[in-house]
């Protein structure tokens, strides 16, 4: 993707105040993490509590708001993410937020309050959706992935493994940034998990390619895209279903992920982190949002173009990953792992 999909992701980071940032807030994670949740009431969506549903709110949700402050992380609205009521979302709400949560009681969470606010839940079999004023985060616990890996080691190699997907479609900024004629609006992909084990890569996890991951700590690299509509019947609505009547868009995103490897070679273990830096396009049509089971997303790139690389840059054992297909709203997922030699 180019010129589109890099106006999405707004104003360019400074890589080092990211660094600054993300350790200064990281300081206080272990200490956040190990202390139990007070009887205080709050849930997902309060004030400094954009990902968690405890009583109080976590590191998780610091990392988000963190993400949102330095430009990496779309979906964090100032009723939720403003916690010092700033007018702004920026590094100190993140720290703030873990300070609170460690239970410091010099301080207060914030937020201003929304002027508006619609909240629908619907929870199915496979897909939760909530809604606070026009930004919509859908998360799908049991989404589908089937990958195909090849390697000097193994050839290719087929898998597929159920996991968890999250995403936020931000209709707030509603536009037709490709001047086409058709309205579309950006998409972020803030979750993506999958934890594989096979007899051939052993056991690895997939992740979102994300600051506090990175190979390159210094580097963000946000999965981000859009939806658009594929017949413009009514300028200024995106016409899909359920904002539509009817309808069909397509979703078209960047995913970079991260993968943790644990495998046997010859007798010896080999443990390392690897990523991609080209990235996968995830292409699809959908009838509905959420996606209608097998209204999956395809990977665009030709086999041997994604090169899985370790930290230092290097291909990694001749690894490419040569086809990815999520289906978000997958009836079943048996997982598999078929040797194509």
């Amino acid at each position: 993707m180019s010129a589109d999909f890099q106006r999405f992701a707004g104003a360019s980071m400074n890589r080092q105040s990211i660094t600054r940032s993300l350790f200064a807030v990281l300081a206080f994670a272990p200490l956040a993490l190990s202390l139990t949740a007070s009887a205080a009431v709050a849930a997902k969506g309060d004030c400094g509590q954009p990902l968690s549903t405890g009583s109080r709110p976590s590191a998780s949700d610091a990392l988000f708001v963190l993400r949102a402050g330095v430009g990496a992380q779309q979906g964090c609205t100032p009723s939720v993410c403003d916690v010092d009521n700033s007018g702004r979302t920026t590094a100190g709400d993140a720290l703030r937020i873990l300070k609170f949560a460690v239970g410091d009681p010099t301080v207060v969470l914030n937020c201003p309050a929304a002027t508006t606010t619609t909240t629908t839940t619907s929870t199915t079999t496979s897909t939760t959706t909530t809604t606070t004023l026009c930004e919509v985060m859908r998360m799908y616990p049991n989404a589908c992935a089937e990958i195909t890996l090849n390697s000097t080691i193994s050839g290719a190699v087929d898998v597929r493994q159920p996991g968890p997907v999250q995403l936020i479609i931000d209709l707030c900024n509603l536009d037709d940034v490709n001047t086409n004629g058709l309205d579309d609006a950006p998409v972020e992909i803030i979750d993506f998990e999958f934890d594989i084990e096979d007899d051939t890569f052993g056991m690895f996890s997939i992740g979102l390619n994300e600051v506090l991951f990175d190979p390159h700590p210094v580097i963000a690299q946000p999965s981000i895209g859009m939806i658009e509509e594929t017949t413009n019947n009514t300028p200024g609505k995106l016409d899909v279903p359920p904002y539509a009547a009817s309808g069909t868009a397509t979703i078209d995103f960047d995913l970079f992920v991260a993968a943790e490897i644990d495998i046997d070679f010859d007798g010896t273990p080999i443990m390392a982190m690897v990523h991609h830096d080209v990235p996968m396009t995830l292409n699809g049509v959908i009838s509905n949002d959420p996606p209608l089971p097998g209204e999956a997303l395809d990977m665009l790139q030709a086999p041997g173009e994604v090169i899985i690389l370790n930290p230092f840059d290097v291909p990694f054992f001749g690894a490419t990953i040569d086809s990815v297909s999520v289906d978000l709203t997958a009836e079943t997922c048996e997982p598999i792992e078929v040797p194509m030699r």
